[in-house]
């Protein structure tokens, strides 16, 4: 597991909780997401300075080369075909690049920086939180809106979905913020 925490030091945790700090910059405080690429590779959006840094193994923090410049990245993901996924909280829209070109982009409603957009993905589709509209959004490869899940409790008040996964069979998994605990809706039947 590759977390970031608050003061931009990116750290691996193994499974016994035990670690090692693989990166230190203070380019990465307060950076909002971060994903792994099937190789390894560290991608940090860094929110305050609107860019996003490659981790190397060795530690090295380097900035992504980017054709399109970002406003405040919050997540990023990298896509089966190798893209990058980018949420962008200024202006909000989920952004795709192939390497340093710009793919495609599509307006998100308006999230404030510090809960959302997050990313997540299931095969080639793009899962996209909406804290304050309570639920998340699924995009297909091209960028055209697919479906919206609306996440509520078990005693029907409205959710605030920050952080997301898709499970492998289908289940998209969120970080309910506004009732502090975790929700499921599944994909299928």
């Amino acid at each position: 597991v590759v977390v970031l925490d608050p003061v931009g030091r990116v750290l691996v945790v193994d499974e016994s909780g035990g670690g090692r700090l693989l990166a230190e910059d203070p380019r990465l405080a307060l950076a909002r997401g971060l994903t792994v690429a099937p190789d390894g590779t560290v991608v940090v959006a860094a929110t305050q300075d609107g860019a996003l840094f490659e981790v190397t193994d060795s530690g090295t923090v380097l900035a992504l080369p980017l054709t399109a410049p970002l406003g405040q990245p919050v997540d990023t993901l990298v896509l089966a075909d190798g893209a990058l996924a980018v949420t962008d909280a200024e202006p909000s829209s989920l952004r795709i690049f192939n390497g340093a070109e710009k793919g495609w982009s599509t307006a998100l409603p308006p999230a404030p920086t510090p809960t959302g957009p997050h990313l997540a993905r299931h095969g080639r589709r793009i899962f996209v939180t909406h804290p304050e509209l309570g639920h998340v959004s699924e995009y297909a490869p091209n960028g055209s809106h697919v479906a919206t899940y609306r996440f509520r409790t078990d005693d029907g008040r409205p959710t605030q979905p920050v952080g997301v996964a898709v499970t492998a069979d289908g289940t998209i998994v969120v970080a309910d913020l506004a009732g502090g605990q975790v929700l499921s809706h599944s994909l299928v039947g």
